[in-house]
């Protein structure tokens, strides 16, 4: 897990929580840091290890996200125990209290807007939701666990004040789009998220 501190522009940075981009922050953080000159030291909270169980391990992401501005989680792909995890931590309660994005790699830039609707609770086909996996760049996405990822969330959404609900945002640049999938990403977090002081729906 990577994490970026809280800073004393707490403005410029709304919480984002990232899935599976853990190795692709460890270039970018410089770029991302650029938006806030005055970082606070690097936060000594420790991640537990499996052995504290999915209860412990959520318990002490949602206490980074209060001295954090962007928390990375890596996963091996296709790995249910990860799955479990992040599905664990977006239905805790206190989750959707301190985190306003989430940015995959398992969805398409070039999708956001069929991922927009899905999230928000709005019909959509399960062959155009598929079209959010399958249209990114790496073809490891037909695990179900990353669609019950999706389903999670607007499930938690459904349950919340439109003014309160969790974004999800694809960071792979898909089959049309020409950028590298860390430049994508880091796009993303720039365009849609550090650029705007509020949530970004």
């Amino acid at each position: 897990m990577k994490w970026i501190p809280r800073t004393a522009q707490r403005s410029l940075i709304n919480r984002i929580a990232l899935s599976t981009f853990a190795a692709m922050l460890m270039h970018p953080l410089s770029r991302l840091r650029a938006h806030a000159p005055q970082v606070a030291p690097r936060s000594t909270v420790g991640v537990p290890d499996e052995a504290a169980g999915i209860h412990g391990i959520v318990q002490t992401l949602i206490s980074v996200f209060d001295q954090a501005d962007i928390v990375a989680l890596g996963e091996a792909h296709g790995r249910r125990a990860d799955s479990d995890l992040r599905i664990a931590l977006v239905r805790h309660p206190d989750f959707a209290k301190k985190v306003r994005s989430i940015v995959v790699e398992f969805g398409s830039t070039t999708e956001q807007s069929t991922l927009d609707r899905y999230i928000r609770g709005e019909n959509v086909s399960r062959a155009q939701l598929e079209q959010v996996w399958k249209t990114t760049s790496n073809g490891v996405w037909v695990s179900p666990i990353y669609a019950g990822f999706f389903a999670a969330v607007r499930d938690v959404n459904l349950k919340l004040p439109a003014d309160a609900r969790l974004r999800v945002f694809g960071g792979d640049p898909g089959p049309t789009d020409q950028r590298e999938r860390e430049t994508a990403a880091v796009a993303v977090l720039e365009k849609q998220v550090l650029s705007k002081p509020t949530r970004p729906w």
